[in-house]
């Protein structure tokens, strides 16, 4: 079946054993990490990494590998819309006292475009809505899986074939020229981070070595920000939460700094609107999500103005426009 970007939540478990942790944290690091680089940093056999990636994929924590694609360089603005919505009209939705919340994004060229699609979308679906708000999406950064390491202590990975293009990540350049053949590379990559050159090289009808030198430069110029897997936490326990932060003379290196650090703290996306920041969080218990919230509160007391909290039930698709 391929792979769209869904992640239905059917609140299995199942177990991972410190060997499956350190190689989920190495491919956080970088999705397209050889098994062989993945093995050998591990002390164990290509094999062996093999038939754990297929053995958690095939019990559902693992749903595939995706790459992060900074849209901002392709032309495009991207909006987050978050809607409160009248219980009644959510069957599945028991013991609920408050509106249901729902966040989805849109990706646009224009601003016209905003325009028209959230005052057809309001238009169509005003009974339902009781409250909403747009979030334009500056920066978003996944932070990588450190909640998975005993101790939080991380792994260093050689991977001498360079085949997972991380020297290139994060080393911008300035001149961005995107064709069509780098659209269709991306197209291809954003849901099958893992696929090996050859194979897109046979898709696009492009030679791999000129296949290799055009994920470098998408690399380089931070078109591409990260390759990841695609996972589900609830399998192994965890809960996830937001936390929605609007700041005023927010150190945002430091911030960052800070999120990057801290094992729980998966993603951060910095935004335009009602919050000015967007973390989602991770923990097994809420006494552990309040002692992370009481710890970013008195590390940046002078500069947080507001937040708000909230649980993520269940994603429904994770995807991104290319073309």
């Amino acid at each position: 079946m391929e792979f769209k970007g869904e992640l239905p939540e059917e609140n299995n478990k199942i177990t991972l054993d410190l060997l499956d942790r350190k190689m989920l944290y190495l491919l956080s690091l970088n999705a397209r990490y050889p098994e062989s680089s993945i093995a050998k940093s591990l002390k164990t056999s290509k094999e062996v990494i093999n038939y754990r990636i297929r053995r958690i994929t095939n019990e559902g924590f693992l749903r595939g590998f995706i790459t992060l694609i900074d849209n901002n360089k392709l032309g495009y603005t991207t909006n987050d819309i978050h809607l409160s919505i009248k219980p009644e009209y959510f069957n599945h939705v028991t013991n609920c006292s408050s509106p249901v919340d729902l966040q989805f994004r849109i990706t646009t060229k224009t601003i016209k475009e905003v325009e028209n699609f959230i005052e057809e979308f309001l238009n169509k679906n005003h009974k339902e809505i009781i409250d909403y708000d747009i979030a334009t999406i500056i920066r978003e950064e996944f932070l990588g899986l450190k909640l998975l390491l005993e101790n939080n202590k991380e792994i260093k990975i050689d991977d001498r074939k360079d085949l997972s293009f991380q020297k290139e990540i994060n080393n911008k350049e300035e001149n961005i020229i995107i064709d069509e053949k780098d659209k269709e590379i991306l197209e291809i990559l954003k849901l099958n981070a893992r696929i090996p050159l050859l194979e897109i090289s046979r898709i696009i009808k492009l030679a791999p070595t000129s296949v290799r030198n055009r994920i470098k430069k998408l690399c380089k110029d931070g078109v591409i920000k990260k390759f990841i897997p695609y996972y589900s936490l609830s399998y192994i326990g965890y809960q996830w939460y937001i936390m929605f932060i609007r700041t005023k003379n927010l150190d945002y290196n430091k911030f960052l700094a800070y999120t990057k650090e801290h094992p729980n703290i998966v993603w951060i996306s910095k935004r335009i609107g009602k919050w000015n920041y967007k973390l989602s969080i991770f923990t097994k218990n809420n006494t552990e999500l309040n002692n992370i919230i009481k710890d970013i509160i008195e590390n940046f007391k002078e500069s947080i103005i507001n937040y708000q909290t909230g649980i993520v039930f269940k994603q429904y698709k994770f995807n991104q426009k290319v073309i």
